[in-house]
């Protein structure tokens, strides 16, 4: 089965973010906008094992504010919004997601999403930029 984790922030400015995606995101409607800390993954049958360990994984994380910074997009034609604010509390997350039972996913999320070496950067991000 795939898996991936997001969290779906509470936005201030949801008004602008709703209004660039559907603007530029071909996938807009399909997923509010969202923070994706555990990039998808294959596991078989481990939904009530992913669930306890995301629950492990966020104990004396307390809720947390964020900010966005304006949007940008990237080579790849991918438009996002980096954490201006809060996105040490998503780093601090996603290492404690991917320790353990998705420790071994770590390093092809990074191969995939970024490169070996980049660190984790929080973002909302939209899935590619096309105008509509």
């Amino acid at each position: 089965m795939e898996f991936a984790i997001v969290a779906f922030p509470v936005i201030e400015c949801a008004d602008l973010v709703a209004s660039v995606r559907r603007r530029f995101d071909p996938l807009d409607g399909l997923l509010p906008p969202h923070v994706t800390i555990v990039f998808p993954f294959s596991e078989p049958a481990v939904e009530q094992t992913l669930e306890r360990h995301v629950a492990d994984a966020i104990v004396g994380v307390s809720p947390f504010d964020i900010k966005l910074a304006r949007p940008t997009s990237a080579e790849d034609n991918y438009i996002f919004m980096e954490l201006s604010e809060g996105a040490d509390r998503f780093a601090l997350v996603h290492d404690r997601l991917y320790s353990g039972m998705l420790a071994r996913h770590r390093s092809s999320a990074l191969v995939a999403r970024l490169s070996p070496a980049a660190a984790f950067s929080p973002h909302a991000q939209g899935r590619g930029i096309r105008r509509r």
